[in-house]
């Protein structure tokens, strides 16, 4: 049973905590800990740890908040901890040696759902270690109640995250916005680039690889349009190709998207939507990690391989994971 070290204890913390108490030895850091029944390591600030801290632990999990990211990096990076994950927001580094996969998912990656932007990043580093060149990032637009939410796709490796706030982040200053349409020229340590300011905090964070690869950004305008319709003409041609006119996939998640045999992807909605294309009401917690976990379980039962997003999924595998995340549910209120 492979050992964990769960960093922080907030809302995020303690959901996946209770999600991979099960299969994981979990061991929690906290300088104040807000949850009971894990075993407590025995330090209480981050002064106070060092690399060989970490080294006892398979998997680092960081629910820290991103202030503390750097501090966090640079001890897992000197202990033998080889595999790490980043709750947190605004991850500019990872160290190299550090294994680009959630290791308790068994190979399985999970784009972001609007409250890890960090983890997209480490999703473009895995993509950049399997060899990608170019990766095509669409931000495509979807107004859902007084919200705009994007998704960006990359075309390669077919990455798609999603997001449910307008902020953005310039030398680590993070702002609100209201209007999506003005692109802004941002300068990085790789050069000089265009990059429209829609959650623009972890659309700069891939600056620091743009020697590694190619990212083309494109947004704003006819452009966020023309971007939806070629993303809905692939998956509308995609669904045509493998089962017609074949309606099971219209289930809670709302598109009618069929993948090819063999290459299943999930997508994953905003919370928010979730709940209420749900009819599940807010007094039930339909935390991101919590449906993002339950999901990938399910996917992984059902032998599915690669990325995952729900509405590309069977009806039936639908209805499983809905059951579920209502099973357990009441476990976490909002």
């Amino acid at each position: 049973m492979k050992n964990i070290l769960l960093l922080g204890t907030g809302h995020v913390g303690k959901i996946f905590a209770h999600l991979a108490a099960n299969e994981f030895q979990i061991c929690v850091f906290d300088a104040f800990p807000s949850i009971k029944g894990f075993p407590i390591l025995d330090k209480t600030s981050l002064d106070e740890l060092t690399p060989p801290d970490f080294s006892p632990y398979d998997l680092v999990v960081n629910c820290l908040p991103v202030s503390h990211n750097d501090r966090i990096l640079s001890l897992v990076s000197e202990s033998k901890c080889k595999s790490y994950m980043d709750f947190s927001t605004n991850a500019l580094d990872v160290p190299e040696h550090f294994v680009y996969q959630h290791h308790f998912t068994d190979g399985l990656l999970l784009a972001n759902t609007g409250i890890a932007p960090g983890l997209d990043n480490l999703l473009i580093a895995h993509l950049i270690k399997k060899g990608a060149k170019k990766i095509q990032v669409y931000l495509i637009e979807h107004v859902f109640a007084d919200k705009v939410t994007f998704a960006s796709w990359c075309e390669e490796d077919a990455l798609i995250s999603l997001h449910d706030l307008p902020i953005s982040c310039t030398q680590g200053e993070i702002k609100t916005h209201k209007n999506f349409s003005d692109p802004e020229r941002i300068s990085t340590t790789q050069g000089e680039f265009v990059c429209y300011r829609f959650f623009g905090e972890e659309i700069l964070t891939l600056g620091k690889m743009f020697d590694k690869v190619n990212i083309d950004f494109k947004a704003g305008g006819s452009e966020i349009e023309a971007a939806r319709q070629l993303f809905l003409n692939e998956t509308k041609t995609t669904h045509e190709e493998t089962n017609g006119t074949d309606k099971e996939t219209d289930g809670i998640f709302g598109l009618k998207i069929m993948s090819d045999v063999g290459n299943t992807e999930v997508f994953l909605k905003p919370t928010r939507q979730l709940r209420q294309e749900g009819k599940l009401g807010n007094h039930i917690s339909f935390h991101t990690a919590y449906v993002s976990y339950t999901i990938l379980r399910t996917a992984l039962k059902y032998n599915l391989k690669g990325m995952y997003f729900p509405e590309m999924l069977h009806k039936e595998v639908q209805n499983e994971i809905l059951k579920e995340i209502k099973k357990h549910s009441c476990v976490w209120k909002i």
